[in-house]
C-alpha cells in the first residue's frame, strides 16, 4: 500500500498551509478576542476551492475525497481552529451532493459554495 501523497494533494495541502499562515494565523487571536467573523477570509478560502470540498464538481464543488479534505483542514486549523471548523464540510452539503439526483440536486446547489449563502 502506498501512503505517499499525490502531486495534487501536496499542492493543495501547501496552498492551505500558506493561506492559514498568511491570512488566518496573524489575526486569529484578534478574531476570538473581538468576536469577529472573518467574512473576507472565508470568501477568499471559498475562491481557493476550500468551500464545498465534498460537493461534486458537476454542481460547483471541489469533488474531493475525505483524505483530501483532511489534508486541507489540518493545515487551516494551524491558522485558526474555529475558522477552520466553520469552513469544514457540513453534513447537508455532503448529503445534497452525494445522495440527491438530477433536478433536486441542481435546485439545491446553485453555483460554487461561498460560505455566505
Amino acid at each position: 500500500m502506498n501512503f505517499e501523497l499525490t502531486e495534487d494533494q501536496s499542492l493543495f495541502q501547501d496552498a492551505a498551509r500558506k493561506f492559514a499562515e498568511d491570512r488566518m494565523k496573524p489575526f486569529a487571536a484578534e478574531w476570538d478576542e473581538n468576536k469577529i467573523f472573518p467574512e473576507d477570509v472565508l470568501r477568499e478560502a471559498a475562491e481557493m476551492g476550500f468551500a464545498g470540498v465534498y460537493v461534486r464538481d458537476d454542481v460547483g464543488g471541489s469533488g474531493m475525497t475525505r483524505l483530501d479534505a483532511a489534508l486541507i483542514f489540518e493545515q487551516l486549523a494551524r491558522g485558526c481552529t474555529s475558522t477552520a471548523a466553520y469552513i469544514a464540510p457540513r453534513r447537508c452539503e455532503t448529503a445534497t451532493s452525494m445522495c440527491s439526483t438530477g433536478r433536486k440536486r441542481s435546485s439545491l446547489a446553485v453555483g460554487a459554495p461561498t460560505f455566505m449563502s
